[in-house]
């Protein structure tokens, strides 16, 4: 499969950036976002393909192990370098250092108050945050820990960040090498090392780092553990994942359970008696069952959807976007599910236009531009990945918790909010990889011609509607 594969695609990136910031700068003009930001995405766009392609050359032909030790080098030092500067970057422009948004302030605040609670010996974090969701408590145990164990710093936090970053590129490596081949485990622990986002994340103070963390680990788990057999140490291991997800976002939880459900009842690959993947089956059924039913989690379960859907017109995403000029773009008000599910196979759209807001509002609107165009680009490849049954069949897991999540956020309309997406971008970049390295046939090489200006036509349309959001025309 090796052979197929011409890694010099990944640097087909860069010129749909450039090419769409021309084509923005003259019909947008003064509108578009200032020279430096544009540089700057260029710098990192540039990292990320040039960085993915040149250290797959490089690191393709070594053996398992010494893959793994300089997987592991890139990651530690390439992410404490971003921390680093990010860290220094927010405190300049901010005046803290993190990313300026309400759940930034809420884990860092909320972690604090745990932490001084655990060093009175109080333990009790359903009763320090009464009014809070369980799918709250995960992130602000996780920082409340960090503060206790090694002092109130957000540095170290994340150091803490990237240790479990890294641990999960690892970890993906192992499971990809397992159900598919070793080139695509490397292409895919590569790009998940250089893509943009998971190198920002480890530093502005948000739950997504021990989240994916979590999905990785569980998915090793059942992926390598269970193809072994039942044994009590994983089962366990199993329940206490499961629990902990349902304390970093409901419908996750739910969608990892009837995941597990697949893969048992369909996977060849597991040792497990028939017998027992229909028991294993039959109880978490139930408990997903008993959950939905009796727990408080179903309200917030229910929050996804009333947010698609909206009991009433006063709650409907339609009346919201209408009413909420600027907040949201008003193109996702005319799109029904199908069309979601494509904006969220693509999404996130870079925002260039120079919106003049709240300074801080920026940054955190143009922070993600070039992980809009890194996503984008790798979004063909994922259908090319996805599309391909034989994949589909041996990685029941992967693919129902992926589908799921894309329904999901379909379903919910957030399809275009990326960081509702980041626990399942390791498997997207999975995909993606298989994608990059199948067989180039006719149809991939028209798509490769078409794509990019398909892709760029998007954008440019996207960013006309951000002149009626920010009323700019």
């Amino acid at each position: 499969m090796q052979n197929n594969f011409s890694s010099k695609i990944l640097l087909l990136g860069i010129p749909i950036y450039i090419i769409t910031i021309l084509i923005g700068y003259s019909i947008f003009g003064s509108n578009i976002m200032p020279f430096p930001w544009i540089l700057w995405h260029f710098l990192v766009l540039l990292f990320f393909f040039g960085g993915s392609y040149y250290t797959f050359n490089i690191l393709k032909s070594l053996s398992h192990k010494s893959f793994i030790k300089y997987l592991f080098l890139i990651n530690i030092i390439l992410k404490l370098i971003i921390l680093t500067l990010t860290y220094f970057y927010f405190k300049s422009e901010i005046g803290i250092p993190m990313l300026s948004h309400k759940d930034p302030f809420f884990y860092h605040d909320a972690g604090l108050k745990i932490a001084q609670e655990f060093r009175h010996l109080n333990f009790n974090v359903v009763a320090m945050f009464p009014n809070s969701d369980f799918s709250d408590l995960g992130g602000i145990v996780y920082y409340g820990l960090i503060y206790f164990i090694f002092g109130n710093s957000v540095f170290i936090a994340g150091i803490i960040n990237i240790l479990f970053m890294t641990s999960a590129i690892i970890l993906t490596f192992k499971i990809i090498t397992q159900i598919h081949s070793e080139p695509v485990a490397k292409l895919t622990a590569i790009i998940m090392s250089f893509i943009p986002i998971l190198n920002l994340y480890v530093g502005v103070h948000l739950k997504e780092i021990i989240f994916i963390w979590l999905i990785v680990k569980g998915s090793h788990l059942i992926i390598s553990g269970f193809s072994k057999g039942l044994k009590f140490q994983n089962i366990l291991s199993l329940i206490l994942i499961i629990f902990s997800l349902f304390s970093f976002r409901t419908v996750i939880a739910f969608a990892f359970i009837l995941s597990v459900i697949t893969y048992f009842v369909f996977s060849e690959n597991t040792k497990i008696r028939l017998a027992y993947k229909i028991l294993t089956s039959a109880f978490l059924l139930l408990s997903f069952g008993f959950i939905v039913t009796y727990s408080s989690i179903n309200k917030e379960t229910n929050k996804y959807y009333s947010k698609g859907t909206g009991n009433n017109a006063n709650s409907s995403i339609i009346y919201t976007l209408n009413k909420e000029r600027g907040k949201h773009s008003i193109t996702t008000s005319f799109l029904g599910i199908p069309e979601q599910i494509a904006i969220c196979t693509i999404s996130p759209f870079p925002t260039l236009i120079n919106y003049k807001g709240d300074h801080e509002e920026i940054i955190g609107i143009r922070i993600l531009i070039a992980d809009a165009f890194a996503k984008g680009f790798l979004s063909l490849f994922f259908v090319f990945g996805i599309v391909n049954w034989k994949e589909l069949k041996r990685n029941f897991f992967i693919t129902t918790f992926l589908i799921i999540n894309i329904a999901i956020l379909s379903i919910s309309g957030l399809t275009a909010n990326y960081r509702f997406f980041l626990p399942t971008l390791p498997f997207f970049i999975y995909f993606s990889a298989v994608g990059l390295m199948s067989k180039k046939t006719t149809v991939k090489k028209v798509l490769l011609f078409f794509y990019p200006m398909i892709l760029i036509v998007i954008y440019l349309f996207f960013n006309y509607t951000k002149l009626l959001d920010y009323n700019l025309i």
